[in-house]
């Protein structure tokens, strides 16, 4: 597949995310609750969390406004992330916020790791674009905050 066809199909499974995001909603009774705001592009997106006494995520649900970039990013972002631990989660946040920030960074690498969290990976081309790929992310990190102070 040339580059051209591929950057194609990341786009169309981001627009898909969009229309279509996965665990889009309100949960019932959350343990965890993270409001991210993105001022520069206007994103909202509330992250809510359900997590069992060995600190795995059991469910994840985000609801809110934003471009099609930080909903694509939250709707692949709970794919991945459900069923992972906390400690899990925070090291798949940290390796797509590398992916989209540091250019030196070998996407081939992460595609095992990262699964279909790499279709993000061009918005690194987009400095204006990073936050709002990396807002949901960024929930999850406030979640693992919020869980050493229980």
């Amino acid at each position: 597949m040339r580059l051209s066809q591929l950057e194609g199909l990341y786009q169309e499974i981001i627009l898909d995310h969009y229309r279509h995001p996965h665990h889009y909603g309100s949960l019932d009774h959350p343990d965890y609750q993270i409001e991210m705001i993105n001022p520069s592009c206007g994103d909202m997106l509330m992250l809510e969390a359900k997590v069992d006494a060995n600190e795995k995520l059991i469910q994840l649900g985000f609801h809110g406004s934003g471009c099609a970039i930080s909903i694509a990013s939250a709707s692949v972002m709970t794919d991945l992330l459900e069923g992972k631990t906390l400690q899990e989660a925070k090291h798949l946040s940290h390796s797509f916020s590398k992916m989209i920030t540091e250019p030196q960074i070998d996407i081939e690498a992460l595609k095992d790791e990262l699964k279909e969290a790499v279709i993000l990976s061009g918005v690194r081309q987009f400095p204006a674009r990073v936050k709002c790929a990396t807002i949901a992310w960024q929930a999850v990190q406030k979640i693992n905050l919020q869980n050493k102070d229980k």
